[in-house]
């Protein structure tokens, strides 16, 4: 089984508390819609919470079949 790791940041000119109201709850398939060899996510299922809290996890499935476990280990 392949596993890979991937850790992603990025700074916004926005008061915190907009930034996240925004970002959090965003729907993935509308953001990740597919980019030459990447695939697309179809959907998320098994998401255990509103994404707002360490410890959450949800399964990404992709265009092409595969699925990406996610766990979210911290959340500041």
């Amino acid at each position: 089984m392949l596993e890979t790791t991937a850790k992603i940041e990025i700074a916004i000119a926005a008061p915190r508390e907009l930034s996240f109201a925004h970002i959090v709850p965003i729907d993935l398939t509308s953001i990740i819609t597919g980019y030459g060899p990447l695939p697309a996510v179809v959907k998320v299922q098994n998401q255990t919470g509103a994404w707002d809290g360490a410890g959450q996890s949800r399964t990404v499935v992709l265009s092409d079949g595969s699925l990406a476990q996610e766990i979210l280990l911290a959340y500041t």
